[in-house]
């Protein structure tokens, strides 16, 4: 008969209160811990559901199942029996070293890979992105410029049909100012502004001040060299020293030349 609640089973043939067994008949007791056979009877019995509810068959197994272990928990600890791992519990690893190091590369190149893909994916993205508005740009410069095409063609036939004293040429117009808005002409900003005095003092003694126009280069008379003489303002120079082979210090003669020159001249005498 097994009994869940203590810590042993016991096991006999006949009923336990039975003393003197009859002859023919086997009578035993075996005794065994409950570490050894870790049964664990529910205290609710197990009831059998037809098959419509099936569902509620197994949410009342697995309420049975947590029952039990929470029975054999108690028992355990009732039993003094460690059943956790200790905090400082160290376990040889079953794989080498060496074999955990390349499932490591391994993870991590996997790891590298998806990132470098995703990289790919966003910037493809990207230059997807990129050229749409290239192409949506260079569509509206496109339409602007027909739109300003359309609009010039109609001031030209509009200036076409209308021909009266009124008619103003509207193309012509737009480049004139513009060019008095950048030239500073007549009809620029600078038109109306007055020299005063002391504008016109300073621009007679130190310049005009802008643009020279070129009045420091040299002209047809400055750059006439006919009448240079290159040898003839060269000639003036020799004879000084440094000048060249010319203007070298001649030697003096040797001892014996020396002596013959004065033989001749006392012979002479």
């Amino acid at each position: 008969m097994r009994n869940p609640a203590g810590s042993y089973i016991e096991t006999t043939k006949q009923a336990k209160g039975v003393s003197n067994p009859p002859q023919g008949n086997l009578c035993f007791m075996v005794v065994y811990p409950w570490s050894d056979q870790n049964e664990v009877l529910p205290e609710q019995p197990r009831i059998r559901v037809c098959q419509p509810h099936r569902l509620h068959q197994l949410t009342f197994s697995a309420k049975q199942a947590l029952e039990a272990v929470a029975q054999a928990r108690r028992i355990i600890i009732a039993a003094k029996i460690p059943f956790t791992r200790p905090v400082g519990y160290f376990c040889e690893m079953l794989k080498t070293e060496e074999h955990m190091t390349k499932i490591g590369a391994k993870v991590t190149e996997e790891k590298e890979a998806a990132k470098a893909a995703e990289l790919a994916r966003k910037q493809r993205l990207n230059r997807k992105y990129g050229k749409k508005i290239q192409v949506e740009r260079e569509q509206e410069k496109q339409q602007q410029v027909t739109e300003n095409k359309k609009k010039l063609n109609m001031l030209r036939k509009r200036k076409t049909a209308e021909k009266d004293e009124f008619d103003i040429d509207v193309e012509e117009e737009m480049f004139e100012d513009r060019d008095k808005k950048f030239r500073g002409g007549k009809g620029g900003k600078k038109a109306d502004k007055k020299i005063s005095k002391k504008r016109e003092a300073k621009n007679e003694k130190y310049g005009h001040g802008g643009k020279k126009r070129g009045l420091k280069r040299n002209d047809r008379e400055s750059a006439d060299k006919d009448d240079f003489n290159a040898s003839k303002n060269k000639s003036q120079f020799r004879g000084l020293k440094g000048s060249g082979s010319r203007g070298k210090k001649a030697q003096r003669p040797g001892k014996q030349r020396r002596q013959n020159m004065r033989s001749r001249t006392a012979s002479r005498k």
